[in-house]
């Protein structure tokens, strides 16, 4: 399809909706108005300041600092990358990160929640075609809002940049489970290549940001019926979640939990998971 046309900006809006985390693409917001507050892409350095007294307060708990820092991080990096890895799976399209033409809006925690631009301009996202032009422009918002995070944090910049590569596999593996792929990088329920489309864009990413050295890995379970098997996610980083309480609890992808129980627990949202039940395909070794 043709990468600006209507039916392209409704596939990549669909495929955003199906990920957990990555705003849905809207039109230009009116600026000043409503709960959230918007900036441009541009400015995403000095949105640090949204929640940095949030940051000061918790330094009498080190969790509540690296787990508020990581909250940050990750918003960003499900909103800058999120649309552009979802609607890569979904049409072959990836947004084009115009620093001033994106807009990031944040919510009254000081998280980035919400991602605008008009019109939207979209571009292949052909396997082996995007992945320098997108990681270019990723790493040009990102990097200064990440440095401002370390600077009101003091929190080593390879923790907080474990944010974007655990965030891209995150969002490429959901989307394709979900049924995004079709007609894009990687077709539905293609999980290894699904993980092969996000790694090429962390490599491409990683090229650039020598910080950026955590990298998720692939995990291969079974189902309960001990034949059909299942590809997933650890992370390279931690988001520290489980630090502000035992109710947090840990993730199937925390790279704290033991193997064992990371495949057992697997197992047993594969079972209860209608996504999973559809099926999916595992083609070829997922490990490159």
């Amino acid at each position: 399809m043709e990468p600006n046309s209507a039916e392209a900006v409704a596939e990549l809006q669909r495929a955003c909706r199906l990920v957990a985390g990555v705003p849905v693409p809207e039109p230009v917001p009116v600026v000043g108005t409503g709960s959230t507050a918007w900036v441009p892409a541009s400015r995403a350095a000095e949105t640090v300041d949204l929640v940095g007294e949030r940051i000061r307060a918790g330094r009498t708990g080190h969790g509540t600092v690296l787990a508020t820092a990581m909250a940050h991080a990750q918003g960003l990096s499900y909103a800058v990358a999120g649309p552009s890895v979802a609607g890569a799976l979904a049409a072959e399209v990836a947004v084009d990160i115009d620093p001033e033409r994106l807009w990031l809006g944040f919510g009254r925690g000081g998280f980035c929640e919400r991602v605008a631009a008009e019109p939207w301009q979209l571009a292949s996202a052909r396997p082996g075609e995007f992945e320098d032009r997108v990681a270019e422009q990723i790493v040009g918002v990102l990097e200064p809002a990440f440095e401002n995070v370390h600077r009101v944090s003091r929190i080593g910049r390879r923790v907080i940049w474990s944010a974007l590569p655990d965030s891209v596999a995150a969002v490429a593996l959901t989307a394709s489970l979900a049924g995004a792929g079709g007609g894009g990088a990687s077709p539905a329920g293609d999980l290894c290549g699904a993980w092969r489309a996000a790694a090429a864009l962390i490599d491409a990413v990683a090229a650039r940001v020598p910080a950026m050295s955590a990298r998720p890995r692939p995990v291969t379970f079974t189902f309960g019926d001990g034949e059909t098997s299942g590809t997933w996610m650890v992370r390279g980083g931690c988001c520290f979640m489980y630090r502000l309480g035992a109710s947090t609890g840990y993730c199937v992808t925390c790279p704290v939990l033991d193997e064992d129980g990371r495949r057992q627990r697997l197992r047993e949202w594969a079972g209860e998971s209608s996504l999973w039940r559809r099926g999916t395909s595992q083609r070829g070794d997922v490990r490159r």
